[in-house]
């Protein structure tokens, strides 16, 4: 990293209240039958915000990228609640092939 890469100045700390928040609106959207599934959706937290990390070129866009993910999950999932009568269960599938699909995605995108 440069000596004025944005990177420097983000605090671990503030990091992982990110993750947080990330975790915490996953889990607004899909049921958790264990403690398995917390793992799995940390996973994906922790997966999604080190992804966003480590391509964004500021730490603005960093903050902008997660939230219009998160508004999006957000917005989705009322879509989905509204217009059908979904199980949890298979609300949390569709929840967990998007973010599945956004991480191949950018993985395309990167290795372009």
């Amino acid at each position: 990293m440069d000596a004025d890469d944005w990177r420097d100045q983000l605090l671990l700390d503030s990091r992982r209240r990110i993750i947080n928040k990330i975790l915490d609106t996953l889990k607004r959207h899909a049921p958790l039958s264990g403690p398995e599934d917390l793992k799995q959706l940390r996973k994906i937290a922790v997966r999604f915000e080190k992804k966003i990390y480590t391509c964004a070129p500021s730490q603005s866009d960093y903050l902008r990228k997660i939230s219009l993910k998160m508004l999006n999950l957000e917005n989705k999932s009322q879509d989905l609640s509204e217009d059908t009568v979904m199980p949890k269960k298979t609300q949390a599938n569709w929840i967990l092939e998007d973010f599945r699909e956004y991480f191949e995605r950018k993985d395309d995108e990167n290795s372009a």
